[in-house]
């Protein structure tokens, strides 16, 4: 059974705690990862694309003119397909694109990450979240002080230069991103 140390918010050791085999020694599963992660993103989808047929646009279901005689093609409705303004002849319509992957995916997805958590050292147990008052600078010291090697991200100063996910470009709070110079 593995074993995680248990720490206080002052990051002193205060004691131990065994871990289940079962979800924390589990061989990391990739695949279940893409699973959930897809289903995820297709849960994301809003599937509102939508155009309109010829019952649904506006104008008259009269015969245009009459069916012989006039030289002309045999025409029903002004709201055809053919017609410009008409309905579009299969149109697209809303649809809800979520699923959810079966069970033991999800609980094999969740056992994976958390073996994988355990296994890079990623994974802090704390006492207890006494913070006296609900801050949330409070609980990011305490954050950073739980992790060794973890740095902060950002200068507390108001103008401080911080540099963008794509690292192809500044950002001051006064301005926008652009880039490097």
């Amino acid at each position: 059974m593995p074993k995680i140390d248990i720490f206080n918010l002052k990051r002193e050791k205060v004691g131990d705690l065994e871990l289940a085999d079962e979800v924390f020694a589990t061989e990391v599963k990739e695949h279940l990862f893409h699973e959930v992660v897809v289903a995820q993103l297709a849960s994301r989808r809003a599937g509102t694309k939508a155009a309109k047929e010829r019952s649904a646009v506006s104008g008259s279901s009269k015969k245009i003119y009459k069916q012989k005689g006039t030289g002309q093609a045999r025409h029903g409705s002004i709201r055809a397909p053919i017609f410009v303004g008409g309905g579009r002849a299969h149109p697209p319509k809303p649809q809800d694109f979520s699923y959810r992957p079966p069970r033991q995916v999800r609980i094999g997805a969740l056992r994976s990450a958390l073996s994988m958590i355990l296994k890079e050292g990623r994974l802090t147990v704390v006492d207890s979240m006494d913070l006296g008052e609900p801050k949330t600078q409070k609980l990011l010291r305490c954050s950073r002080r739980s992790r060794p090697g973890t740095r902060r991200r950002w200068s507390s100063t108001t103008r401080a230069t911080k540099i963008c996910a794509c690292r192809s470009a500044t950002w001051t709070k006064t301005s926008s991103c652009r880039p490097k110079a």
